[in-house]
Order: C-alpha cells, then sequence, then structure tokens
C-alpha cells in the first residue's frame, strides 16, 4: 500500500509539474507549441468529455472549463490508474 502512495503521489506532482511547465510554454510561445498541446489534451479527451456531459456548461463556459476542469479531474484518475497497474506487475514480478 505504500508503494501504491509513493508511486501515485508521485505520478500525479510529476503531471502537475507537466501541465504547468507546457502551458507556460504553450502561452510564451504559441504558435509553435499549439500541436504539441492538443496532443496532450488529447489524452485527457475521455475525462474532458465527461465533464462536459455532467457540467452543463453554456456560452462562453463550454469553451474552457470542460477542458480544465477534465484535465484536473484526469490527473489523479490516471495516477492511480497508472500506479495500480505498476504495483500490480511488480506483484507478479515478485510472486514469480
Amino acid at each position: 500500500m505504500r508503494r501504491f502512495i509513493r508511486i501515485a503521489g508521485l505520478l500525479i506532482i510529476g503531471q502537475v509539474l507537466f501541465w504547468i511547465i507546457l502551458g507556460s510554454f504553450t502561452i510564451s510561445f504559441s504558435p509553435w507549441l499549439d500541436r504539441i498541446f492538443e496532443v496532450f489534451v488529447f489524452a485527457y479527451l475521455p475525462m474532458i468529455r465527461m465533464v462536459e456531459l455532467r457540467g452543463n456548461y453554456v456560452g462562453g463556459s463550454n469553451i474552457i472549463k470542460p477542458i480544465f476542469y477534465g484535465i484536473l479531474l484526469g490527473i489523479p484518475i490516471y495516477g492511480i490508474v497508472v500506479a495500480s497497474a505498476v504495483c500490480l506487475i511488480k506483484r507478479r514480478k515478485l510472486s514469480d
């Protein structure tokens, strides 16, 4: 359990730092990094779509809020899923 919490925490912190760095570079060098930003946003599309469908956003808030909240929701969910997979693989290797 301790390994899972440590791995999940590191993954979540790593994703948060990655998004902060990518967001700041995208704002600074917008025309060149827009494609890279879109690729990483596409990875979080299931969470963005879920937030968009459940949020009932109207007007201008429908443009940015689902993306923002979807990424914020996706960061811990993806961190937990990947940490679970890593712990499961390590457990299987230790038992063999």
